[in-house]
């Protein structure tokens, strides 16, 4: 698949993901939405993402294509990292302009993919990524605590000046917060009543699950890099059989990672699990 095409359908899958928290502020935090929709942008305006761009990187990219899309907001700054004594301070993700408001705006973005451990009791601890090396309750802490309070810095302030932005006039401070939820596989319970039922995507089994339930024998898979999870699932990839599919998730496994697969039944319907190296159970 040409990499220009696999730009447009990331993007697009991007635009579909939906806002995490449905509340407008939450454990201290303002969240800021764009509506959810689809716009196929100029193919010359994705093609430029260098391959070996992360899955966050993406994000940020296509959330800037967002911006330029709209006639609401303008984009001041971008990525913007802040720098005193040789020492990183931290990133300011996008500085807008309200156009209709004439307000400015701080906007952190965070696109995540969560799978729900129910050993957790914490609500918000239990959404943990693929490879528990992140949650839900540390992405909320490190916002609230690190990233929109960063603007107040004096060092930030300066370097603000320095490009014609007055700091004083960034009145309000958001995260643009999508993400994906994954459920154990039988869980029927609903979720919490702040995070949005639409974001669930798809469940997760174990290894052992894996190996052991004969529902994944006759099944077809296809494994995505990461850099592509954001693409919405399609028949058109290379799909391969039950025992090819196991090789690579025990080999991944081995080495402490979860493998994110779509799985195509002989409807050719499709689903998205996560087959994770921790025990479940």
């Amino acid at each position: 698949m040409r990499e220009r095409y696999k730009n447009q359908l990331q993007f697009l899958g991007y635009q579909k993901a939906h806002h995490l928290i449905l509340p407008d502020s939450f454990y201290g935090i303002d969240f800021f939405k764009l509506p959810t929709k689809e716009n196929l942008i100029q193919a010359e305006e994705l093609a430029a993402l260098p391959d070996k761009l992360v899955l966050g990187k993406r994000a940020e990219a296509f959330f800037e294509a967002e911006i330029n899309l709209s006639n609401r907001y303008d984009m001041l700054g971008s990525n913007l990292q802040i720098i005193e004594d040789k020492i990183t301070l931290g990133e300011i993700d996008f500085l807008l302009k309200d156009l209709s408001t004439g307000d400015f705006l701080h906007v952190e973005l965070v696109y995540k993919f969560y799978l729900l451990d129910t050993r957790i009791q914490n609500p918000l601890e239990a959404w943990v990524g693929a490879n528990r090396k992140d949650s839900l309750l540390r992405k909320l802490d490190h916002l609230k605590n690190h990233q929109l309070p960063l603007l107040q810095n004096h060092s930030v302030q300066y370097f603000l000046k320095k490009l014609g932005i007055n700091p004083n006039q960034i009145k309000n401070q958001y995260a643009h917060f999508k993400a994906h939820l994954f459920l154990p596989k039988g869980y029927n319970k609903s979720i919490l009543p702040y995070l949005n039922p639409n974001c669930i995507s798809g469940t997760y089994v174990d290894l052992n699950s894996f190996k052991s339930d004969t529902y994944f024998r006759d099944k077809l898979y296809y494994s995505p890099f990461k850099k592509d999870w954001s693409i919405s699932p399609h028949l058109d990839v290379n799909w391969v059989d039950y025992n090819k599919q196991l090789e690579e998730v025990e080999f991944l496994a081995q080495n402490k990672k979860s493998s994110y697969l779509w799985v195509k039944n002989k409807l050719d319907q499709i689903e998205l699990i996560f087959v994770v190296w921790w025990p479940i159970g």
